[in-house]
């Protein structure tokens, strides 16, 4: 796939006419119904505390294009063009000057629709300093990764080649996934998703294909960005508060399902990767001799 794509890029693949889509789409939706994949990235540093994040939502066609009409009306009756999680929050678009009570009702509705129409997210984040300390003495997976993003991203994918085992549901396959643009960080996304896709799922039986996309054309993608921006947050709250500091309201809304999985990448966890890294790599050396 290229750039820019979205749900009309599986009706070319069905080599449905641009005319008639609107006859025979919902149709092919209910026969194939195969599920997308929705991600996007963020980093924060409230606190002084940088923190990385991707997140992924997993649906069927039929409940992305709801999700994207529901979506589209909700920005439309507030005169929305595209919505930004950073720009809302920091008050830089037109909900800037807003009363709370209004913005609070904006904002629950889009995580209301992000969470019914969604069958699955995922989340992973890791403090920066984490990363570097970790990964400080394997120089081969900081270039293979180039920074805690490609990490993040390559965990996610993880996640998403045993998302049946482990939620013992049942998708269906293969999984396409559209990341939101990122010109700086496509080609190492492209490598890590292939190097995944050769490694543990050659044949394509579960991973399809990879792709970018702008959230001005992609509401989902505007979606994955709410709950990116919002899981992220809440991390850095809770590692400044402490643990204890209650979820915030529109966290607790997106989790309303309990349907998203959430990686916290610890220092500790970090160091068991690690370990198992240097065992694995003194095992290749071995094996050459």
């Amino acid at each position: 796939m290229g750039l820019d794509v979205g749900i009309h890029r599986f009706a070319d693949l069905w080599l449905i006419p641009s005319r008639a889509r609107a006859q025979r789409f919902v149709v092919a939706i209910e026969v194939f119904s195969p599920h997308n994949v929705y991600m996007d990235e963020s980093r924060q540093d409230k606190y002084g505390i940088p923190i990385f994040s991707v997140t992924a939502y997993v649906s069927t066609f039929e409940a992305f294009i709801a999700l994207e009409q529901e979506w589209k009306q909700a920005l439309d009756h507030k005169g929305y063009d595209v919505f930004h999680a950073t720009d809302f929050m920091a008050r830089y678009d037109l909900a800037a000057q807003w009363p709370n009570p209004e913005r609070d009702n904006f904002i629950d509705r889009l995580a209301y629709i992000a969470s019914e129409h969604t069958t699955f997210g995922l989340a992973c984040s890791i403090r920066e300093s984490d990363y570097n300390d970790s990964f400080r003495e394997i120089p081969e997976l900081r270039k293979h990764w180039k920074d805690p993003f490609g990490f993040c991203l390559y965990t996610c994918l993880t996640m998403l080649l045993h998302l049946e085992q482990s939620s013992r549901a049942t998708l269906q396959k293969p999984l396409y996934v559209l990341f939101d643009n990122k010109p700086e960080f496509q080609g190492t996304a492209h490598r890590i998703f292939n190097d995944i896709k050769q490694a543990s799922d050659p044949r394509g039986l579960i991973l399809g294909d990879f792709a970018f996309g702008k959230k001005e054309n992609i509401r989902a993608l505007q979606a994955a960005d709410l709950l990116t921006y919002e899981s992220t947050r809440q991390l850095i709250e809770r590692q400044h508060h402490g643990i204890a500091l209650e979820m915030h309201r529109v966290v607790k809304i997106l989790l309303r399902k309990q349907n998203v999985m959430i990686a916290r990448i610890t220092s500790e966890l970090l160091q068991e990767f690690v370990k198992f890294a240097r065992e694995a790599r003194a095992l290749a050396k071995r094996l050459k001799r």
